[in-house]
């Protein structure tokens, strides 16, 4: 019993995590894509840096992992987690990393036309690179006891990245409604 309930989990855990990293990137896209419309509507100065940048997180962000198959694949072939592993960090990297830039730029363009804003790049949280193969060699000294580390990180750094998100989008919007005002 104790077996079908560790798959279980595990299983929801995978799901879960391959279909918010799909659901982020999409719901992201969206949002910075009518953020750097609005920016060029309202003739803020860089509104084509903001909207180049929009365009190089577009294509970090365009191809969606397929959750059901990820899920399939860590069940039935051998190690397949640790590539799944591998990629979700990876890709919620280079994914924060692009949207730092864009936000940074976009908070620059803001700046010059609402100077209350009280946001800084630096408040926005980017997820940290790890090393898969240091992750894997530490799974193999520690007989997989370092596999529960990995999995709390692989969990904590992208809701630490989902926070910070949110934060920075409210101070964003706000000052585009002021623009807008």
């Amino acid at each position: 019993i104790l077996y079908v309930l560790v798959v279980v989990v595990y299983v929801y855990v995978l799901y879960k995590w391959v279909d918010r990293r799909n659901s982020h990137f999409a719901r992201s896209s969206l949002m910075f894509q009518t953020l750097s419309e609005l920016a060029s509507v309202l003739g803020l100065g860089g509104a084509e840096l903001v909207r180049g940048r929009y365009d190089e997180l577009a294509s970090v962000n365009s191809s969606r992992r397929s959750v059901a198959g990820n899920v399939i694949g860590a069940m039935i072939i051998p190690f397949y987690i640790i590539y799944v592993f591998h990629f979700l960090n990876k890709d919620f990297v280079r994914h924060s990393e692009r949207e730092s830039i864009l936000i940074r730029e976009l908070i620059g363009a803001l700046r010059e036309r609402d100077p209350s804003l009280a946001l800084s790049a630096e408040e926005f949280r980017t997820v940290g690179d790890r090393s898969t193969l240091l992750y894997v060699i530490l799974m193999i000294v520690t007989l997989g006891l370092f596999n529960v580390y990995w999995v709390y990180v692989l969990t904590k750094d992208p809701n630490e990245h989902f926070e910070s998100h949110a934060n920075v989008e409210s101070k964003l919007i706000a000052s585009f409604e002021r623009i807008v005002a």
